[in-house]
């Protein structure tokens, strides 16, 4: 059966995306075409994402088909404290640094031979090794992830990341 209201089309849109399906019923189960609980899970998140609403994982278990779900949408709670939006902000000269990153400073100090935090790994590559395709793939990881290139300066304040 096809979508009879606006709500049912972004439902049956939100359940063709998670599950990979052309085509459905609005009547079928979301679990019988399926899904599961993690698939659920993203449902509802995007359930609530485009309808501004809060329902759970188990208004889903409750409401499986498109049709039924709608019917409990409308009768869903709105979100009444929608996230802030994430943006990139301009990164202060001094950022202070976080409790576990204290622990990791303080002992490293203590004992600044420990290897304790290191996580050694060995590989085994077969063919010939692009010596630069991998320097440039590493610094690419690198660049990406700003962890890998954390240290932490001491200073009269103490230590900074």
């Amino acid at each position: 059966m096809r979508p009879r209201t606006v709500t049912e089309e972004i439902l049956l849109g939100i359940f063709r995306g998670v599950l990979g399906l052309p085509e459905l019923s609005v009547d079928t189960s979301f679990f019988d075409l399926g899904g599961n609980s993690l698939t659920a899970t993203q449902v509802v998140s995007r359930v609530n994402a485009a309808l501004g609403v809060r329902i759970g994982v188990r208004d889903l278990f409750q409401s499986p088909s498109v049709a039924q779900l709608a019917a409990s949408v409308v009768g869903a709670a709105p979100q009444s404290d929608p996230r802030p939006v994430l943006e990139a902000r301009e990164r202060p000269d001094r950022v202070p640094l976080s409790v576990a990153q204290q622990r990791m400073w303080f002992l490293n100090q203590f004992d600044t031979s420990s290897a304790a935090y290191n996580l050694p790994i060995s590989l085994r590559l077969t063919g010939a090794l692009d010596r630069d395709a991998l320097r440039r793939a590493l610094d690419d990881v690198q660049e990406r992830h700003e962890a890998l290139r954390t240290v932490y300066p001491d200073s009269a304040d103490g230590p900074i990341s």
